[in-house]
């Protein structure tokens, strides 16, 4: 009877921690791709951030861990608000210029100190979103992305175990514009 007591309790606190692990909300959009040969999925989300400048939208994906601590984000910024395709170029996201941008970060400790930061391969070919459907009523915008990053050659590498490169083939996305 005492063993049944200690099954039971042990299966009450592997039930209990279960609970309390992070589930990634999907609500208001994700991205999914292959990063490097894996599946990539993250929780996203659309703002219009550069409303000073009035330049595009910007897509935010974020990947965490099972405690909630960011682990890596994905940032394409100054994006058309319309249909069509568009190629990733070397830009700041506060630059005033029209053109698309993206970065790439990894994080460590709590999710509040970056890693290593990923800097966008210019090439049309390889480094590209294009936006597919936008919904002005219920606001989700749906589309694709190929991306291709090289760590930050001005920054010391912090994590040995990232990459050099980063591949993203094969996204998609689907997110709500949070005005």
């Amino acid at each position: 009877m005492k063993h049944i007591y200690y099954l039971s309790f042990f299966l009450f606190l592997v039930s209990a921690c279960d609970k309390d692990k992070f589930h990634p909300d999907y609500s208001n959009g994700k991205a999914d791709a292959f990063k490097n040969g894996e599946r990539w999925l993250a929780q996203g989300n659309i703002a219009k951030i550069n409303k000073p400048h009035g330049i595009g939208i910007d897509f935010s994906f974020d990947i965490y861990n099972e405690f909630g601590e960011l682990r890596q984000n994905l940032f394409l910024y100054k994006v058309p608000e319309i249909i069509g395709h568009f190629k990733i170029s070397d830009t700041d996201v506060r630059n005033t210029d029209t053109l698309t941008g993206a970065s790439f970060y990894t994080f460590s400790s709590d999710g509040d100190v970056i890693e290593d930061r990923y800097l966008i391969q210019v090439d049309s070919f390889v480094s590209n979103i294009y936006i597919q459907s936008i919904d002005a009523n219920s606001g989700w915008i749906k589309g694709g992305f190929n991306a291709v990053f090289y760590i930050d050659p001005d920054r010391p590498k912090f994590n040995p175990a990232n990459p050099d490169t980063i591949r993203f083939t094969n996204g998609t996305f689907s997110a709500k514009l949070l005005e």
